[in-house]
């Protein structure tokens, strides 16, 4: 028994150095994983923070540009509308077609025989074929929209068209893309009175308000806002929302292709957050017709010819 008690000698200095030496290396090559996995874990979240910012601002304004009825892009130092919403507009952006909206169908009809009886040319006629062929058939809740869309300031006549981009050549530097869809009016509904040839009346609903979004794209942001407008006789708008922005983000430039045919825009954009960089672009289609270029019925006139003026 006491031969046994002798010989438990324990660990000796040497040996408790070594094991000491292995467990600093142990705990090294532990605390050297836990940081390079701590490191991959948030290069990895920033990275897919910038995505989903990304693809949250890209998804609204996709959302926005696919129920559009009427858009405007500003690009290159140029505007761009639809031909016939080009003609619509006078120098200073009045619309040729505030009078217009308060005529009977009897006046419009005079008016349009007017043009056709002093223009032997036609020229002016086309003119006025474009805007009289959108008004003179719109009901009073198209106006309505119609009408946002251009008091809401969409250039002066000099505008350049959709129709003539080529969709292979894309706008860069596109700073602002203003559009327009309906929104259901929540509440007491506004309605609207017209007078036809026979001097009956149709009296209208309106259900639904015009929403005129506005992106801006600038160095490092991009801003969006709402605004509303339910009456064609009322200053535009009636009410807005607030800009909200998402700042430190854009990268390079928006950039967008116009394709009338396929009634789709490609956008494309680069972002930028804390260092970190995502590309994104994707193919819009547009649900309703004829947004982005004429109906085929539907003549226009070349960009020279004068703004019509007979009286009927």
């Amino acid at each position: 028994m006491l031969k046994n008690l002798q010989n438990n000698k324990g660990f000796t200095f040497v040996e408790l150095v070594i094991s000491i030496a292995i467990l600093a290396i142990v705990g090294a090559a532990i605390v050297g994983i836990m940081s390079s996995n701590t490191v991959v874990f948030r290069k990895s979240k920033a990275d897919l923070d910038i995505q989903n910012v990304a693809m949250d601002s890209f998804n609204q304004l996709e959302n926005d540009i696919m129920q559009a009825k009427y858009i405007y892009i500003e690009a290159d130092g140029h505007k761009y509308t639809c031909a016939s919403d080009k003609n619509l507009l006078q120098a200073g952006g009045k619309s040729k077609i505030d009078d217009l909206i308060q005529m009977t169908e009897t006046q419009l009809q005079n008016q349009y025989k007017a043009f056709a009886a002093a223009d032997a040319t036609g020229t002016q006629r086309k003119v006025f074929d474009s805007y009289y062929n959108k008004v003179r058939y719109m009901s009073a809740q198209d106006k309505v929209l119609y009408y946002a869309f251009l008091d809401s300031g969409i250039g002066d006549g000099t505008n350049l068209t959709f129709e003539d981009l080529d969709k292979t050549t894309p706008l860069n530097n596109v700073t602002l893309i203003r559009v327009v869809y309906p929104v259901k009016i929540n509440g007491v509904l506004p309605t609207v009175t017209t007078t036809l040839s026979d001097g009956s009346t149709v009296t209208e609903t309106i259900n639904y308000k015009a929403c005129v979004v506005d992106y801006k794209f600038d160095s490092g942001k991009i801003q969006f806002q709402r605004q509303y407008s339910q009456d064609i006789t009322a200053t535009f708008p009636q009410s807005s929302e607030p800009w909200s922005t998402y700042t430190d983000l854009a990268n390079g430039n928006m950039s967008a292709v116009i394709d009338c045919i396929g009634n789709s825009i490609k956008l494309s954009q680069g972002f930028d957050k804390s260092s970190r960089k995502y590309n994104s672009e994707r193919t819009i289609p547009i649900r309703n017709s004829y947004v982005l270029r004429d109906q085929a019925d539907v003549a226009t006139a070349p960009p020279s010819a004068p703004s019509p003026t007979p009286t009927p």
